[in-house]
């Protein structure tokens, strides 16, 4: 037989609810591993004691190197129209006006930029905010800590981590139209 595939079809604000739900809760499930991961590397002289409750800021990135993918995925009414509806969302979760939840994400979308200005790795950039947003470079060893930047190897092995965090669009288009 023919195999036909019927994709459902969801609008900007179906897509954006299971985004934004499906972000929070694969952070909520793993962000104690994550917390764990960072407390535990050897690349750390001391423990940087990451509180696996402490998760908001890790939302914060994940959500908004994810917000800046859309732009490469979908064409750009497309992907406006979903960043508004994201925005939204996030808005009634945060119990913010859009305007501010829009620059909330914007300033983390900037940083990712700013520390990873070579690059468009998006998995590097949240690594990178991660280290800064937790403040991890005080329990490098000396050499590291002097120079104020990342070791390659821990940015490398949270970098690994962080790829699973990016949002698998290709999956999405496999099953629903938009």
């Amino acid at each position: 037989m023919f195999g036909i595939t019927i994709k459902k079809r969801l609008s900007e604000d179906q897509l954006s609810n299971i985004f934004v739900n499906g972000i929070f809760e694969s952070v909520e499930n793993s962000f104690e591993d994550v917390a764990g991961l960072i407390n535990n590397d050897i690349s750390f002289v001391a423990d940087p004691q990451v509180n696996p409750n402490n998760k908001h800021e890790f939302a914060l990135i994940v959500l908004a190197a994810n917000i800046a993918i859309i732009e490469s995925v979908f064409d750009y009414e497309l992907a406006n129209d979903l960043r508004n509806s994201i925005f939204n969302k996030l808005a009634n979760v945060y119990s913010r006006d859009v305007k501010t939840v829009a620059a909330v994400i914007k300033d983390y979308q900037d940083q990712m930029m700013r520390l990873n200005r070579n690059s468009k790795n998006w998995s590097n950039s949240m690594a990178l905010a991660i280290f800064e947003k937790y403040e991890l470079n005080q329990y490098q060893d000396e050499f590291f800590r002097r120079q104020n930047g990342c070791n390659p190897m821990f940015k490398k092995r949270l970098g690994d981590i962080m790829s699973n965090y990016i949002w698998d669009w290709d999956e999405m288009r496999k099953k629903y139209k938009f």
